[in-house]
């Protein structure tokens, strides 16, 4: 009972603590790329937070083992100025597109922060270059050659989802929407409440689409995304995310927001610089 009412505490005083890191406002100007305002089949949207390292690695994949005509944009959610500052000097670097997120609301909680900037993206970018469009985390990389114009070219929309609490939806962390099908559609990209008020459980960001979006899309009709959580290379002892018929490595908590990860992420930045 002592260690659970310890790790109950430690949990709310690391949610507060993330809280009130968005008390912190500064300015950071946005970059455009050059092909910004051209012509793209589909947008790739990264919510980036506090983690330069992972974003860095995520363009040099991206640009590696991705086809077709795509434009990388990185939203950065940050709450350290100089996480923000080299985010963007990376963006700089690359030729790719920072856009700062300018809705400094202090969440509620991680899902809650994720949602805000997510919302905030779909009206004051998505809705602004009409293209299809892709959200990913910023601990997710391409580890083949994709066409990833291919997605939802013909389908509605592609990506890992969640089927629990009587519902399905996207996980936020890698959802593709075809831009004509959800156009007119009042995406919210918070979890779903019942009669809009009562907590649904175990739902996460992104669920509160089920109404408008999921509700009335046939999941059996939908291109599969496998979803595999399995050892990084054949006898690591890492386990890791691979998605998309193991197209893209995940590697869960990049970011490692709950402290747990240890050497992980360093292993498995490691491996990707063997790819």
């Amino acid at each position: 009972m002592i260690n659970f009412i310890k790790t109950k505490n430690t949990n709310r005083q690391r949610k507060k603590a993330y809280r009130d890191s968005f008390k912190q406002k500064y300015n950071i100007a946005d970059f455009y790329s050059e092909n910004y305002n051209k012509p793209s089949e589909i947008d790739l949207i990264t919510v980036s937070f506090n983690a330069p390292e992972l974003i860095k690695y995520q363009i040099k994949l991206m640009k590696k083992f991705l086809k077709g005509n795509y434009c990388i944009i990185i939203c950065d959610n940050s709450t350290q100025e100089e996480c923000s500052k080299k985010i963007r000097d990376t963006c700089k670097k690359n030729n790719v597109t920072y856009i700062r997120v300018l809705d400094r609301r202090r969440p509620n909680g991680y899902s809650n922060s994720h949602a805000i900037a997510l919302n905030w993206i779909w009206q004051n970018v998505v809705k602004k270059r009409k293209n299809n469009f892709g959200f990913l985390d910023h601990d997710i990389y391409p580890i083949r050659e994709i066409n990833i114009t291919d997605y939802v070219k013909t389908d509605p929309i592609y990506g890992k989802y969640y089927e629990v609490s009587g519902i399905w939806y996207l996980w936020a962390g890698f959802a593709f929407f075809n831009w004509e099908h959800v156009k007119n559609l009042p995406l919210n990209f918070h979890r779903y409440k019942i009669l809009g008020f009562i907590k649904k459980r175990h739902v996460d960001t992104g669920s509160a689409n089920w109404n408008c979006l999921y509700k009335k899309l046939d999941i059996t009709k939908l291109k599969p995304c496998s979803d595999e959580f399995i050892p990084m290379v054949t006898g690591s002892s890492i386990e890791v995310n691979y998605i998309g018929s193991r197209n893209w490595l995940h590697i869960f908590d990049g970011g490692n927001r709950y402290n747990t990860n240890g050497n992980k992420v360093e292993t498995v930045l490691k491996y990707l610089d063997t790819l």
